[in-house]
């Protein structure tokens, strides 16, 4: 079995946290949400939608950056 490497956070920021994911091209409107996935390949956050309720939405990591939030927003 192969362990993954440790995936590498800004300071401060662990799975739990509420967390805001931004693009990091022309569309820089974040998404905030609770940390819930965090691979080398992708972040995820929990977050609630008022159509469709509690959802996971999951973003690749090339191209976007996570940053700490307190924002309940998204």
């Amino acid at each position: 079995m192969v362990t993954p490497a440790p995936v590498v956070l800004p300071d401060g920021i662990a799975l739990g946290d509420r967390v805001s994911i931004t693009p990091t091209d022309y569309g820089l409107i974040p998404v905030a949400g609770e940390l819930v996935v965090a691979s080398a390949r992708e972040f995820a956050v929990r977050r609630h939608d008022e159509s469709a309720g509690e959802i996971v939405v999951h973003f690749p990591r090339v191209g976007f950056q996570i940053a700490a939030s307190s924002d309940d927003q998204n």
